[in-house]
C-alpha cells in the first residue's frame, strides 16, 4: 500500500539529525533540502503550500530559513503544520499559449 505524501513527509522530516542547526541561524534553501533529503524543488513546494516554515527575505537577493522554525518543524512535522494553517491547496495557473501554439491555430484558420 502506498503511503500518502503527509506520511512520506513525516518519516523524512523525523530522521533528519537536527543537531546540526544552530537555533540561533540560518540555513539556505540548498542546505536546508539536503540536510532533509528532499529536492529544493519540494521544499519550496512545501513553503508555499505551509506543510514547512517560510522563509525569511534576509536581502534583495538572500532568502533562508531560520532554523528555529525548522527545528521545531522537524520536531513535529503533522503537529506543526496543523499548528500553522494545514496544507493549502495551490491553485492551478492556466498559462498562456506559446507564439508557436498562437501561429498554428492563425494557420488552421486560414487553410480552414
Amino acid at each position: 500500500m502506498a503511503r500518502s505524501n503527509a506520511a512520506l513527509a513525516n518519516t523524512i522530516v523525523a530522521a533528519v539529525p537536527t543537531q546540526a542547526l544552530n537555533p540561533d541561524g540560518y540555513s539556505r534553501a540548498a542546505q536546508v533540502a539536503s540536510l532533509f533529503g528532499i529536492c529544493e524543488a519540494t521544499l519550496w513546494r512545501w513553503s508555499r503550500e505551509s506543510r514547512c516554515p517560510a522563509p525569511t527575505r534576509l536581502s534583495a537577493g538572500v532568502t533562508a530559513f531560520r532554523n528555529r522554525d525548522l527545528l521545531d518543524w522537524s520536531a513535529d512535522p503533522a503537529g506543526w503544520t496543523e499548528r500553522n494553517g494545514g496544507p493549502k491547496a495551490i491553485p492551478a495557473v492556466r498559462l498562456p499559449a506559446s507564439r508557436t501554439t498562437r501561429r498554428n491555430a492563425s494557420m488552421r484558420s486560414v487553410r480552414a
